[in-house]
């Protein structure tokens, strides 16, 4: 159940292949802003651990996705997009995606193993507890950048200005970068890859800023694209509040007697604002 709640905005990075090699930091300990910071191919581990403890360093961040499908020769557009911001510190965590036909999941964990899930589509929604199956927010911003370094074959590109600071740029570019093998893929036919790129940028700190990445496969005759893309911001200066609709299940539960676990409540509402 972690699992399933750790990849609700990785939903369709399924849909796009990758591959991963071996790595270490540059060796230059005088790298300026924006330098090489890890030689290539990328080392999974090394990327993901240092950018985790630069996040918990920083104490908070505000992660924003955007994951569109379309088809080719179609103005059909599915687009599922979500935010998600995280107390590195605390673990506490609150995220919320929207899918194409407007339903929406929001989990909130304090980060001490309490945790609530809410399910809203229309005027009716449903709430859940989820204590110990929600990831903290250190483990679901390495849940998010994982995957991506295993998918593709980086090399550095050099640097670019994002936000003001100079960050690195490593990309992967062509079919030739992608590992069919890479769990991700999942059941993927590997001849139906048609094209695939994706970019990293990270900072000196260590720190992900953006995760992006096209990828086409030829589905039922047709060209179907997936364009995924990942953005950490406000590192350090996001508020994670508890929302009102885990409070209230929070109330309930502890209302109840010693001898029920309640595992659902459900609410019927007139907006999903709260959400």
């Amino acid at each position: 159940m972690r699992r399933q709640l750790a990849a609700l905005l990785v939903v369709a990075l399924v849909a796009v292949a990758g591959c991963a090699g071996g790595s270490a930091p540059a060796t230059d300990d005088g790298a300026s802003s924006g330098d090489q910071i890890y030689q290539t191919p990328l080392d999974t581990g090394t990327v993901v651990d240092a950018h985790a403890s630069a996040l918990t360093d920083a104490g908070s961040y505000t992660m924003e996705s955007t994951v569109a499908q379309s088809l080719a020769n179609s103005t059909q557009r599915a687009e599922t997009t979500g935010v998600v911001r995280g107390n590195a510190a605390s673990g506490a965590l609150f995220l919320r995606t929207q899918s194409p036909r407007g339903q929406t999941v929001a989990v909130y964990t304090d980060g001490n193993g309490t945790a609530y899930e809410r399910r809203a589509a229309g005027n009716r929604s449903q709430v859940r507890d989820a204590s110990g199956r929600a990831p903290t927010a250190d483990q679901y911003a390495s849940s998010i950048v994982r995957p991506f370094i295993d998918l593709f074959n980086f090399t550095y590109t050099g640097t670019t200005t994002e936000n003001g600071d100079t960050v690195a740029v490593y990309e992967a570019d062509g079919v030739a970068d992608l590992n069919t093998s890479s769990q991700a893929f999942a059941n993927r036919d590997p001849e139906s890859v048609e094209a695939a790129a994706a970019t990293l940028h990270i900072r000196d700190d260590g720190v992900v800023t953006s995760l992006q990445s096209n990828t086409t496969f030829a589905q039922q005759n047709r060209s179907q694209t997936t364009a995924v893309n990942y953005t950490f911001s406000d590192i350090g200066s996001t508020e994670v509040t508890q929302p009102d609709w885990a409070s209230d299940a929070a109330t309930t539960a502890t209302s109840q007697p010693s001898t029920t676990t309640p595992t659902t409540a459900n609410a019927t509402t007139t907006a999903n604002a709260s959400a």
